[in-house]
Order: C-alpha cells, then structure tokens, then sequence
C-alpha cells in the first residue's frame, strides 16, 4: 500500500512533476520513519530501530503509509489528504522560530540550532528534537518502490540509552536557545549492500513539539531543514 501513495507524495515535491504542489513545497518538510512492518528486513529500520520503535509507539501508527500533519493530524494513508491538511498548516502562527547553520565534513555534521521566541514558553512542556535524514538512496524493496527520500537516520537530541530523543525546552520572552551538534554518520549506513546512497544527500531536521498532554498534545510549534549539499 505504500508505493502508490508515496509517488504521490513525491510527485506533489517535483518540480518537473504535472502535480507539483507550487504553493506548498518548499515549506513542506518530511520526515519518514521506516517501520518493521508489514514486512521484515527494512535495512532504514533495522539500521537503528529504537528511536523508531519509540516514535512508532508515540504516534500509535497502527497501519502504513500512515501520515502525521504537524504531528497532531492524523492524515491517515491518503497523499491527497496528506497534501490538504499540510496546506491548512504551513502558514499557521507561532511563537517560535528556528535557525539552522552547519557544514559537512565528509561524514561529519556541525553546527548549531537555535530557537528563538516571541513569549514566555517556560515549563510548558515544550521538547526540540533534531534529526537526521538521508535523500535519494537506491533500494529494490518488496513493493516496488526504488528511490527513498527524507528517510529517518537518527536523532542528535535525547538519551537514547534512557530511551527518550527529545531536549527539554525552556524558553523566555524575546530569549535565544541554542543547541550545539557534532554528529558522524556510519559510513556504511545503513549495513545494506543492496542499498545504494551518496553522502551529499544528508538533511537536518529540527521541529519543537508540545508533550505535556492537553489539546495541543504532540503539536509541533515549529520546524526547520538545512539541506547540506
């Protein structure tokens, strides 16, 4: 069931495609989590499968393709619904505004994230998370699907041994958070021959999201990508 919907997707982010979404792509940030199901052996899942099995849980996806709007719409399995509720979030209002910088160094990414805000965010309950993804990798996988884009690698945030992957973020009026990064991808991600990939394809996402319960639970205030190359 993935395949079809995920052209779609793609479709609307290509420029050359009779379906582009003009009026959206660019602010539309993806981020795909690759999961054990419904068949085993996904070499992206099985590369780092804990911060997917928590992100699995936290969304209790239940089914794929399975899309999150925002984090807190459910667009279901639908790229055209997926297309409609991302264009009914994009110019939205927040408080929040983030800013990437950073360079690669072969397999090695540096820099800073900061997040700067326009209220009083103290102790709201508030997590920034930053993840890295990788573009255009090459794999024959059961479902015809060859190219895979803004695929999952891993988060810079959180504890992974404590089994969380999110900062705290606690922030004043008009006060600038800042985090460092200095990350170094496996050169042989992800452990797969059959998968072909090239370093320059590598993306930082960063996105701060509410986790403290409440209607606004798992809303993301904010989020941002520096594409390396």
């Amino acid at each position: 069931p993935c395949l079809p919907q995920n052209t779609k997707l793609n479709d609307y982010l290509d420029p050359t495609s009779s379906v582009y979404a003009s009026d959206l792509a660019d602010d539309w940030i993806v981020l795909r989590y690759h999961v054990w199901w419904p068949s085993s052996g996904d070499p992206y899942y099985e590369f780092n499968t804990n911060p997917v099995i928590n992100r699995e849980n936290y969304y209790n996806v239940g089914y794929v393709p399975h899309m999150y709007t925002q984090g807190w719409t459910d667009s279901g399995s639908s790229a055209g619904t997926w297309r409609t509720d991302a264009r009914a979030a994009v110019d939205g209002q927040t408080p929040l505004s983030i800013n990437i910088s950073g360079t690669r160094d072969g397999y090695n990414l540096s820099g800073n994230v900061t997040v700067t805000s326009a209220g009083d965010l103290n102790g709201l309950g508030l997590q920034m998370y930053i993840a890295v993804t990788h573009d255009n990798s090459q794999y024959a996988a059961p479902n015809g699907q060859t190219i895979f884009d803004q695929t999952f690698i891993d988060f810079l945030t959180g504890n992974s041994a404590a089994g969380y992957y999110g900062d705290a973020l606690n922030i004043g009026k008009g006060e600038t958070y800042t985090k460092s990064y200095n990350w170094t991808l496996d050169s042989n991600w992800p452990n797969n021959s059959a998968v072909s990939w090239s370093i320059e394809d590598l993306t930082l996402v960063a996105f701060v999201q509410f986790d403290s319960g409440g209607p606004n639970e798992k809303k993301i205030f904010q989020v941002e990508a520096l594409h390396f190359d």
